[in-house]
């Protein structure tokens, strides 16, 4: 899947839904995140549509290995 099957504009870029942890202080509000537990969805940030998981993590799969080859 290279292109949104919604919107049909071509997916150069993911949105990700993750299941994060953080820190809530009264005092200073949320922390950053801390760490990230969890992949639960993908979703096209053209249209905001919610992706087919296992053919939105094929593409993130690809998208990594794109990012770690220099390419």
């Amino acid at each position: 899947m290279k292109v949104c099957p919604y919107c049909n504009k071509e997916l150069s870029t993911l949105g990700v839904v993750v299941r994060a942890t953080m820190l809530l202080d009264s005092i200073t509000g949320y922390s950053s995140v801390q760490e990230v537990e969890d992949t639960i969805g993908y979703y096209c940030p053209e249209c905001g549509a919610d992706l087919d998981f296992d053919k939105a993590s094929e593409l993130a799969n690809e998208m990594v290995e794109e990012l770690e080859s220099g390419n």
